[in-house]
């Protein structure tokens, strides 16, 4: 009975209705933080077909923008990750940065093994450590740029950004690179000294179906004449150190 009462501690009772006037009542999780690190779980013992199939079992229980989110603990999944990488599909850098491998593909065997949810900051009392091969999953509501991240150390200190989308074209703006730095220097102790020599890659996960990102991402205008010094700052940086890569799924 102690155990049934912890569990029902971390659920909450939910009314749905799905078709017409019919609904009925379901259990979801206590709250975003909660429910991340309940699934990580999950999908390390789940084929990633099985994981999957449960995720979008709670559809009618979770916003949309969360599900995906709850969706990216997949790639705690060592079959499911090992496989991606051989789809990775680089989206040419601009000029004069060359294309290189991601990290994912030199390196297949870094991917995370635990998920961490990133809660408002208000909330965490002391800079964090920041740690390689744990999926960091934010749960704090329009959290900039992407939907989750995690670091490698081999063969070069990397952030991977991982990004959900539907769209044929993601682009991003400088304010919100910035906003998602100053997240990180927020909440990682000694972000600005780990970061300086840190390269970026991004990847752009699309389901099968969708229009395919088939170009490179822009930071920012076309025109980026009428740009601040610090946002020309931000865009060298989008071109010069980060690398972008689609997978469908």
């Amino acid at each position: 009975m102690a155990f049934r009462g912890s569990v029902q501690r971390l659920l909450k009772v939910v009314r749905v209705r799905e078709y017409g006037p019919f609904e009925y009542f379901d259990n979801a999780p206590i709250c975003n933080y909660v429910g991340i690190l309940t699934v990580s779980r999950l999908a390390k013992v789940l084929s990633a077909d099985d994981f999957f199939s449960f995720v979008l079992g709670m559809k009618n229980v979770i916003q949309s923008a969360d599900l995906k989110k709850y969706a990216l603990n997949v790639f705690l999944n060592e079959e499911f990750f090992t496989s991606i990488v051989k789809d990775l599909k680089e989206l040419p850098p601009p000029s004069p940065s060359k294309p290189r491998s991601s990290v994912l593909t030199l390196n297949p065997h870094g991917y995370p093994t635990e998920s961490a949810a990133i809660t408002e900051l208000r909330f965490i009392g002391s800079l964090q450590e920041l740690k390689y091969r744990v999926l960091y999953i934010p749960t704090i509501p329009n959290f900039p740029l992407v939907d989750g991240f995690f670091f490698m150390d081999s063969p070069r200190r990397t952030l991977v950004g991982l990004q959900i989308t539907t769209a044929s074209a993601h682009h991003t703006t400088t304010s919100t690179v910035n906003q998602f730095t100053e997240h990180l220097a927020k909440y990682f102790e000694g972000w600005e000294e780990l970061s300086r020599e840190m390269s970026w890659d991004i990847i752009y996960i699309q389901h099968e179906n969708s229009k395919k990102i088939s170009k490179w991402q822009r930071c920012g205008p076309v025109n980026t004449k009428n740009l601040s010094d610090d946002e020309k700052e931000i865009v060298a940086f989008w071109d010069g150190k980060v690398h972008q890569y689609r997978v469908m799924l």
